[in-house]
């Protein structure tokens, strides 16, 4: 009797062991089986952020509206879902994905994050100690830092809209439709930071950036040599926009006793097409004596430069009553005014001989803003 008693209480323990063995391996497989639904819906909000923020800094443009652009770039991740059963299933049970923005400014997010929220993982063993479900939470953020420097072409745009406020049209456009602007080479004396088309030589050698021993100098950063073979322009010229001091250099289109931009048009004339370039944005308080640099961006130089000869024709009252030609009597915003809607007659298809102005044109198609998102 007490041997088949024995030989029962094995038989128990051994079914217990089994029992138990099961279950533990069961509950693995349960966590398991969590653990890579986790991973899943970890991927869904990583394709999200990226999703998110490509579409944005690529469509602001077209928009001209924060609120806009947010919404069909959240509604252009969310028609992502429909392509793989789990994010039909998130857009159809849980409501598709959220997304929390962060904000540089008024236009340049600063983060974009999406969550997946309270999914619901059924399970088999678990259930067995009446847990039915996990619940899975996964959430992704796509920090989006601004460019505070790098190698820069030593070339600055203004970042002002002409109102005080950030320009807006500085974003990269779309394959079929690129968003290009044609520059004009501009001087120190003609500066504006309202001048929308100007673009302007910048350098870090401010303790008298002026005459033609300077210029003769300063044109030779801009050499085709520094164009690697990806197309990039990798300057020589290192600039932390945040700590680093920089000045126009002093150039005088029109005398010809100076160095003219004749000299750095045939610099630019070396340079494949398209050339991938960094440049400087500066700021709505910039002066010439002043500038003061915002961000940076990308560019790519989209044609052969041009320069052609010609004159400026201004009104009678900027020639007579504003510096640096006249004497001064005018405020600084009467004549930047005045200054902004000067008139172009060409003379010359080429800027070879004296005395008329020279015009240097650069044709930039945006590239990237002034946010960094790989």
């Amino acid at each position: 009797m007490k041997m088949k008693q024995a030989v029962l209480d094995h038989l128990l323990l051994g079914f217990i062991i089994v029992v138990s063995l099961l279950l533990f391996g069961g509950t693995v497989a349960d966590e398991f089986e969590a653990r890579k639904k986790y991973y899943q819906l970890k991927k869904l909000t990583d394709n999200a952020t990226r999703t998110v923020a490509y579409s944005y800094l690529t469509h602001y443009l077209e928009y001209l509206d924060r609120n806009t652009t947010v919404t069909f770039s959240e509604s252009l991740s969310d028609a992502m879902l429909d392509n793989t059963k789990l994010g039909l299933e998130i857009k159809n049970k849980y409501g598709g994905l959220t997304y929390d923005w962060e904000w540089h400014d008024d236009i340049y997010p600063s983060s974009i994050t999406a969550k997946i929220e309270n999914y619901k993982q059924k399970t088999f063993w678990w259930a067995i100690f009446e847990k039915a479900s996990f619940t899975l939470n996964a959430e992704s953020t796509l920090p989006i830092p601004q460019r505070t420097g790098g190698e820069i072409m030593p070339l600055a745009i203004n970042g002002c809209d002409g109102e005080g406020g950030k320009r807006e049209d500085l974003f990269p456009g779309t394959e079929d439709n690129p968003n290009i602007i044609t520059f004009q080479f501009t001087g120190y004396d003609d500066y504006y930071a309202d001048d929308q088309i100007g673009t302007f030589g910048i350098t870090q050698k401010c303790e008298d950036p002026t005459g033609n021993a300077f210029f003769a100098d300063y044109k030779n950063d801009f050499s085709k040599t520094l164009v690697n073979d990806d197309g990039f322009f990798e300057s020589d010229i290192n600039i932390d926009i945040n700590n680093d001091i920089i000045c126009l250099p002093g150039v005088d289109f029109d005398n010809p006793d100076t160095v003219d931009p004749k000299q750095l048009y045939q610099s630019f004339l070396g340079f494949p097409i398209p050339t991938t370039m960094d440049i400087i944005v500066l700021d709505c308080d910039s002066v010439a004596g002043d500038v003061n640099p915002m961000e940076v961006i990308r560019v790519e130089l989209n044609k052969a430069p041009e320069c052609v000869g010609g004159d400026w024709i201004f009104s009678d009252a900027y020639n007579e009553k504003c510096l640096p030609h006249g004497d001064g009597t005018l405020d600084y915003e009467t004549c930047k005014d005045l200054w902004l809607n000067k008139t172009w007659n060409q003379t010359q298809n080429h800027c070879n001989a004296h005395p008329p102005y020279k015009l240097m044109e650069l044709e930039f198609k945006i590239v990237k803003p002034s946010l960094v998102v790989e």
